[in-house]
């Protein structure tokens, strides 16, 4: 068995050099001592105790406005005015993820087909005016969906085609979400 040099002084802990000396002239002894001697070192350098941090909290997810379902029918009513019905919901998990009464937009935008290569397409028709509605949709709890409507006036312009449907949640980004940029949904439908 090999011999091990005793440590002179009487306090092996007497600064944070001497303790990294009894550990190593001591290797072989038993691992609580060590850890002992690391405690009271690091107590040393940070002062009387060791120092501890204050547990992280993660910040609370904010709504999460999107448009899961569009209404694939426009209905018109007497006086010429358009209504459109969507599904608007707040993906937020959060019990604070609460969204505020906002407005959500629902733009048609008249368009005409073409094939490239084989592959469907649309190009907005510029020669004809696109409509845009507004709908206000209540406040939302996280996972709530509601039903909106949007309403507008019928332009006297307007024909039976192809249309371009983009409903747009919070529309004029009055509430401050985790994803700003998935508030919208678009689809080709012929009206």
């Amino acid at each position: 068995m090999p011999h091990h040099a005793a440590i002179e002084s009487r306090n092996p802990i007497a600064s944070p050099s001497s303790a990294v000396l009894h550990v190593v002239r001591n290797a072989g002894r038993e691992v609580a001592a060590v850890i002992a001697l690391i405690i009271a070192a690091a107590a040393m350098v940070f002062g009387a105790g060791i120092a501890t941090a204050a547990p992280i909290t993660p910040a609370p997810l904010r709504p999460d406005l999107v448009v899961p379902s569009i209404d694939n029918s426009v209905r018109t009513e007497e006086g010429n005015v358009l209504i459109y019905r969507f599904t608007v919901k707040n993906r937020s998990s959060s019990t604070v993820g609460f969204a505020a009464a906002s407005t959500a937009s629902v733009r048609m935008q008249p368009v005409v087909a073409i094939t490239v290569d084989g592959s469907r397409q649309y190009l907005i028709a510029v020669n004809r005016p696109a409509v845009t509605m507004t709908g206000k949709v209540d406040k939302l709890a996280p996972g709530e969906s509601r039903t909106a409507y949007a309403f507008a006036p019928a332009p006297a312009t307007a024909v039976i085609g192809l249309y371009q449907i983009r409903v747009c949640a919070d529309s004029v980004a009055a509430i401050t979400e985790s994803d700003e940029l998935n508030n919208c949904t678009t689809i080709v439908t012929t009206l």
